[in-house]
Formats: structure tokens, sequence, C-alpha cells
């Protein structure tokens, strides 16, 4: 379970999600002056269920398929989190005349697809090295 290098990219993927989870997820400043910040509900609800699939999925070793289908809801989830924060700041941004802040926060859900492809990827290469075992016999 821990030897398969999908597994520390889920386990990547978790601390990037618990890590966005913990900082201020979008600042916004007018004139040296912080108008918002903070964690926004649905923001923390998507890095929560990113968490949990990646959590889970790490779990399901044994059940290559499954496990692929959750690192596709996975990718779906990061993106859609990525979106999510990009319309969001847009949206404080136009509502308070301020500009967004960079954070780390800000840059978290990047990697958070990226580790999500990648053990997307390292799934589908051990399902494929079955197959071809399967064949052989």
């Amino acid at each position: 379970m821990i030897q398969r290098i999908q597994t520390l990219y889920l386990i990547m993927t978790i601390l990037l999600s618990v890590l966005f989870l913990t900082g201020r997820m979008i600042v916004i400043e007018k004139d040296a002056e912080v108008i918002h910040q903070g964690m926004i509900v649905p923001l923390a609800v998507t890095a929560a269920l990113i968490a949990l699939i990646s959590t889970v999925s790490i779990f399901l070793y044994k059940n290559r398929k499954q496990q692929m289908k959750l690192a596709i809801i996975l990718i779906i989830l990061s993106s859609v989190l990525t979106a999510a924060l990009v319309i969001y700041g847009f949206i404080l941004t136009s509502q308070n005349g301020g500009r967004i802040r960079l954070n780390l926060s800000i840059i978290l859900p990047f990697p958070m697809i990226i580790t999500s492809l990648l053990s997307y990827r390292g799934i589908k290469k051990d399902e494929e090295l079955v197959r071809s075992y399967d064949r052989l016999r």
C-alpha cells in the first residue's frame, strides 16, 4: 500500500488540502489595509471533501478500478476548487474595489490537481501491469 507511488501522491494531496484549510483562503487589501480575509465555506467544504476522498482512495488499494474512479473525482474536485477560488477572488475584488494579496492558499489548488493527476497515472499503470500479467497466464 505505502510502497506504491500513487499512495505518496494521494498523501501529498491530503496534506495540500489540509494546508489549504488551515490558511486564509483569500485576502483582499485596499491601500495597504486588509478589507477581507478568512475562510469561504464552499471552498472549505470542497477542500475537506478532497482530503476525505484521498484518504478513502488510499485504503482501496486492492480495488484499482474503484481507486481510478476516485482519482478522477479528485481531479474534477481540485479543478472545481481552483475555478471557485478564482471566481470568488474576482467577485470579492469587484465588490470591495481592492486587490488580492498573494498567499500560499491561492497557490495550493494547482499542486492538488497535479498530484491527483499523477496518482491517477500511477493507478492506471498498475492496472495495465496486472492486465498484462493476466494475458501471459
